[in-house]
């Protein structure tokens, strides 16, 4: 059973102003500039939680869950009277072409759920998270979660939508709110999700530091739950898969043309789009390859064959714009540029089933869940 239940709602009162000045964008894609930028914007903004009240330095979570306390009792933050699931929806535009999104917000049992991982995860990010968590005890962010789905799921959600609890414009064509699902669609809901598998979409440093601080703390109450939006990947659910590509810096220019041949030669010219395109050392402007894989994906492909090959003087770069990387490549830095396709929903669910996971950095969803738009705390989720 996939265990997904009705939680406790803790949000910001509308008496601290417009929602948009305490949420914040996922703790893992803030810059230090845009961390001082929302620190100044709100006394109250919840990256004081997420990353720190510093920039510039390691941040230090002691103290978060009592200043949390402190904005209940102040009437900072308010707590809902009783447990029920709630609805996460975004409009935004992903190349050009606009798109709708809407999730369920519920609390993931641990114990329970029938939730699996699609990427590898980072040691040290892990450690960093669990000290947050520590601090914080509850869910400040939300872990994203999909399912395969026939449409029901996604239809339920769409009829069920009920009193809007807060919208934030959270940049120019993207725009968030927390629904209520109504009470007639609730128990349709509880019994949809106990029927299905999910898989992590975004947070899974989040969700693995989630169930090894409750592992480690049996006897921290609410700590057997995790603050999840459940969405489906259904074709009209609006979610969209976006690349990570990867930009790797070598010793010498030599060893980079070297390395880049060696990878296109063992895959085959592409006659249609392209899934990797390298741009290497004499071949700025890229050299376009398919791939043909049965079994695996084409990113699992490229790191186990090439890329977690490499010997320790070559570095990797995860990044969405490959344009900085390009430009220093013509510039002569020793760079090779890894341009590839996105992750299909096929793929995703094919390595998933198959027990395997993604390299790390694989995949980016759309849209980001924010912050601070719906919370849930230990203490008062009883």
């Amino acid at each position: 059973m996939s265990r997904i239940e009705p939680f406790k709602a803790v949000f910001y009162t509308a008496a601290q102003g417009e929602p948009h000045l305490h949420a914040a964008p996922p703790y893992d894609i803030i810059s230090a500039k845009e961390h001082a930028a929302l620190l100044a914007g709100s006394p109250y903004n919840i990256v004081r939680v997420t990353l720190g009240e510093r920039p510039d330095a390691a941040p230090d979570f002691s103290g978060a869950a009592e200043r949390l306390a402190a904005w209940v009792k102040d009437g900072i933050l308010a707590v809902d009277a009783a447990p029920r699931y709630y609805l996460y929806a975004a409009d935004f535009v992903h190349e050009g072409n606009a798109y709708s999104f809407i999730g369920l917000a519920g609390k993931v049992d641990l114990a329970a759920a029938r939730v699996r991982d699609h990427e590898k995860t980072i040691a040290r990010v892990k450690q960093g998270r669990l000290a947050q968590l520590a601090g914080v005890r509850g869910n400040v962010e939300l872990v994203f979660l999909v399912c395969e789905d026939d449409g029901a799921f996604l239809k339920l959600m769409q009829e069920g939508k009920g009193a809007c609890r807060l919208t934030v414009p959270v940049k120019e064509g993207e725009t968030h709110a927390v629904f209520d699902l109504e009470d007639a669609a609730a128990a349709r809901a509880a019994a949809l999700l106990d029927g299905k598998e999910f898989v992590i979409a975004d947070g899974h440093h989040r969700f693995q530091t989630a169930a090894r601080y409750w592992k480690e703390n049996p006897g921290v109450e609410g700590a057997r739950y995790c603050l999840a939006v459940a969405g489906s990947l259904a074709p009209s659910s609006g979610l969209r898969i976006a690349p990570y590509h990867r930009a790797l810096t070598f010793p010498s220019r030599e060893r980079a043309r070297a390395w880049a041949s060696e990878v296109a030669g063992a895959l085959p010219a592409a006659s249609g789009a392209a899934d990797v395109t390298l741009h290497s050392p004499g071949a700025e402007e890229g050299v376009a390859r398919a791939f043909r894989g049965r079994g695996e994906s084409l990113v699992g492909h490229l790191h186990k064959n090439f890329i977690d090959t490499l010997p320790s003087d070559a570095a990797i770069e995860y990044t969405r714009d490959l344009t900085g990387a390009v430009g220093k490549l013509r510039q002569g830095a020793p760079i090779v540029a890894v341009r590839v396709r996105a992750v299909t929903t096929d793929e995703l669910f094919a390595t998933v089933k198959a027990g395997k996971v993604f390299p790390p950095k694989s995949t980016y969803f759309h849209p980001k869940l924010w912050s601070g738009m719906v919370m849930r705390l230990f203490e008062f989720d009883r």
